[in-house]
């Protein structure tokens, strides 16, 4: 293609663009529209409405760690101790571990175990607990150690001990009340102090209703033997008792067992007994170790905790006594309580004995 063809096209595209851009009809000018001035409302106060308050940064967990001789699954001392420490896992935002069946050689280790993983309270349930928390505490002064039961005392341990022989007392004065032979028994598991006072104070309750009656005792020398229970109360009826109470563990599974196919009257400890046997079990005194744990777990958090020797009783609200429904006639039922209330306020003062008497 030559110069000239090449330019005659080229000029009549542009001829051809120009005309057509001719065609094109003219844009459209919106003529502007006038705005109506406007007229502010007049200002109107908003009612003052308070900024949400700011939400308070949750507490730290605090961390607990029981170590128990026993099952959570004795139905008795072990599971009242972890029963009653679930109890305040809300209340003070608790992070929960526990260890079973603690012999005694394997005490120190597990304590040393839950001191090295930052636990802030460590609780042994029971009084073997006491010697190696004296071995292993001064090494972790920022942990806390709660015996229950127990007489270690330091800096950072507390031994949480309860008055059981105010309650013990009650289930004498029960015992007595309702015996109809003039002989009544007691099964314990060991004759340690806490036991021994339980049982001399049982004796004391029933020669305030009977002075001659007979009190028969037997410390097994076992807390996990259903059967040895289920032995003694057997011999102790044989004997002529028929009403018979027990602070054993779960040796006293026997003692419910025995009394309820002989048909006499047993009175329970170590929690809530008064399903243990049918048509059977008159009473119950436990220990509310909800009630001790609080007072230290408390302390630890607030920052005030006092190690020692410590007694609860049921002034406190440490310890309970209560009739089983409908097991005992109401004017036995009624002094029951008038005496519970005398002990609570110290018109009523029951020894303690820590020797075992004839």
């Amino acid at each position: 293609m030559n110069r000239k063809v090449l330019f005659s096209l080229l000029t009549t595209m542009i001829i051809l663009g120009i005309l057509l851009s001719a065609c094109q009809p003219a844009p459209i000018e919106e003529t502007p529209v006038a705005e109506a001035p406007v007229q502010e409302a007049p200002a109107t106060e908003e009612p003052e409405t308070e900024a949400p308050a700011a939400e308070a940064p949750a507490e730290e967990a605090i961390k607990v760690a029981l170590v128990l001789s026993g099952p959570i699954s004795d139905a008795s001392w072990n599971a009242a101790a972890y029963n009653a420490l679930l109890s305040l896992k809300d209340m003070f935002n608790l992070e929960i571990e526990y260890t079973e069946n603690t012999d005694l050689p394997d005490i120190e280790p597990t304590y040393r175990g839950y001191a090295d993983s930052g636990f802030d309270v460590i609780i042994g349930h029971g009084f073997q607990f006491s010697d190696p928390a004296f071995e292993v505490a001064p090494a972790y002064p920022e942990t806390h150690w709660g015996i229950v039961m127990g007489y270690a005392e330091g800096d950072n341990i507390e031994s949480m001990n309860f008055k059981e022989e105010e309650t013990s007392y009650l289930a004498g004065f029960v015992a007595a009340s309702m015996s109809e032979t003039g002989v009544i028994g007691g099964v314990g598991g060991m004759d340690i102090p806490s036991i021994i006072k339980m049982m001399e104070a049982y004796k004391l309750g029933a020669k305030s209703v009977n002075p001659d009656i007979e009190v028969l005792v037997t410390y097994v020398g076992v807390w996990d033997d259903p059967t040895a229970g289920y032995e003694a109360t057997l011999a102790q009826i044989n004997q002529n008792a028929d009403v018979v109470f027990t602070s054993a563990n779960l040796t006293s599974v026997g003692v419910y067992q025995a009394a309820e196919e002989k048909g006499v009257f047993a009175i329970g400890s170590e929690g809530d007994q008064c399903g243990a046997a049918t048509d059977t079990v008159l009473a119950t005194i436990t220990d509310n170790f909800d009630k001790v744990m609080e007072l230290m777990i408390r302390s630890v958090q607030e920052g005030n905790f006092n190690g020692g020797v410590n007694f609860y009783g049921l002034k406190e609200g440490a310890i309970s006594y209560f009739a089983c429904e409908g097991m005992l006639p109401a004017d036995v039922e009624s002094e029951a309580e008038n005496l519970k209330q005398q002990i609570i306020d110290g018109s009523l003062v029951v020894p303690t004995i820590l020797e075992i008497s004839d």
